[in-house]
């Protein structure tokens, strides 16, 4: 007798990669220091460092800045893994913590 999942889950999952999600955003909204936010994700307070620092370019021919300016500011784009990761952290703090003990894992009975 096999038993029926409560949810659907396709045979290749396919969804959209959030964008640009904001690991500063993300973080600050869980009160973590930068420490502690690496920590619940298992990774080094460099590579969170990394995700939040700023990129400054110079603005292309033709970009007008608000300022007068002609260097601009952004975050550096993500990689696909980590905005995933990002999304899901945002999403349930606890997701990393309960897969990787073990207390969430799929049924496989």
């Amino acid at each position: 007798m096999t038993r029926r999942r409560p949810f659907y889950r396709p045979l290749r999952p396919k969804f959209d990669v959030p964008g640009d999600i904001d690991p500063r955003q993300v973080r600050r909204s869980l009160g973590y220091t930068q420490q502690h936010f690496a920590d619940l994700i298992g990774v080094s307070v460099r590579v969170v460092e990394a995700w939040e620092r700023l990129h400054w370019s110079r603005l292309a021919p033709g970009e007008v800045s608000n300022n007068g300016s002609v260097w601009k500011n952004r975050h550096r784009r993500r990689t696909g893994a980590a905005r995933v990761l990002l999304a899901m952290v945002e999403r349930d703090p606890w997701i990393v913590y309960d897969v990787m003990t073990g207390q969430l894992s799929p049924d496989r009975g």
